[in-house]
């Protein structure tokens, strides 16, 4: 397996922290050596999700080595058995030079950023059962997306990425300034209700993933369809989020594993299977396939249909890297030989 020529000692690093003690309280006891992180340490203030005393976060660019120091004295227990540092959530940002030699990447949803939710879901997209044993659908799109960018203006991170953006459901928008790039790529466009700022790429689903090479996980398999649920596990120290939870949870996403195409793909294309779906399997059959979901239904399974990884190949990344392009963040993939 290759990932390309992917330089470890070039690709910049970041990391979100989230503490449980306030920031002044961290500093008397932060040693000499997380300097870097000292002066980036900010108390978030009690509010319904935060605990009801201050306690601190930072945002920094690491090195390989001060993610490793910060990481080491994060697991520094208190009196309780607790960790200092409670979660990192580190994301790795590729240059246009970090990527020679990947004919495709992945297309990736920043960790920090959210994208404006769509309004009319359940009117855009037409459901059909894809399968009587489980909830699996067939989601065709029949109208123009009704998305809310007002809704994203109070969202961390959006005003930097304001060109390329994901929707929750991971509909890929962009700036209507691209089209004739993207044209030029044989990227088909819709447009948007409501706006004309921004447009709706149309991606076919072509790439196949590698569904059982981490970080995929497979799970239960339908005896209906044959499918099996795929979850993206990035979690790699710690347990899942709980209220009671004591350690240190660390999350950082890793390069996904293709199946080498046998023919060259479009210049944007998903992933022919979805990840991080929530899929209910019946013991007997409860569809009839090809009928349509009832209406009362249609947003619960829009919402638990997870979402196809997007890819975007080399060609078309360096057109929109050399135009200038904002909110472009990706990663390598592995190909499977």
């Amino acid at each position: 397996m290759a990932a390309g020529n992917v330089s470890e000692d070039r690709v910049r690093t970041s990391a979100y922290f989230q503490f449980r003690e306030p920031a002044a309280a961290l500093r008397e006891r932060m040693p000499p050596s997380l300097s870097f992180l000292a002066g980036k340490l900010s108390d978030r203030r009690p509010g319904k999700f935060i605990p009801r005393s201050p306690t601190a976060t930072a945002e920094v660019e690491v090195t390989p080595g001060e993610l490793e120091d910060a990481l080491t004295w994060g697991r520094t227990t208190d009196a309780k058995g607790r960790t200092l540092m409670k979660s990192a959530f580190i994301e790795d940002h590729y240059g246009r030079e970090d990527l020679d030699g990947q004919k495709l990447v992945e297309l990736a949803k920043p960790i920090r950023v959210e994208a404006p939710p769509v309004r009319n879901l359940e009117t855009a997209y037409r459901l059909t059962w894809e399968c009587s044993r489980c909830d699996r659908v067939r989601a065709r799109q029949v109208g123009d997306l009704d998305v809310d960018f007002e809704a994203a203006l109070d969202v961390p991170g959006f005003r930097h990425h304001p060109e390329l953006l994901f929707t929750p459901g991971r509909e890929l928008l962009v700036a209507r300034k691209w089209q004739p790039l993207l044209k030029a790529h044989r990227v088909a466009t819709r447009p948007l209700l409501g706006t004309t700022n921004y447009v709706q790429l149309v991606v076919p689903e072509a790439v196949l993933l590698q569904a059982e090479r981490p970080p995929l996980v497979p799970g239960d398999r339908c005896p209906g369809c044959g499918e099996m649920t795929i979850d993206r596990i990035e979690l790699i120290e710690g347990d899942p989020p709980a209220i009671d939870s004591t350690g240190l949870r660390v999350t950082r996403e890793q390069p996904l594993t293709i199946v080498p195409p046998e023919a060259d793909l479009p210049a944007l294309s998903m992933s022919t299977r979805p990840i991080d779906d929530l899929v209910d399997i019946h013991p007997r059959p409860e569809h009839r396939v090809g009928e349509g979901v009832p209406a009362d239904r249609a947003k619960e399974l829009l919402d638990r249909r997870g979402w196809n990884v997007a890819f975007i190949s080399e060609p078309l990344l360096a057109s929109l890297w050399d135009e200038g392009a904002t909110g472009l963040e990706y990663r390598p993939v592995v190909r499977d030989r």
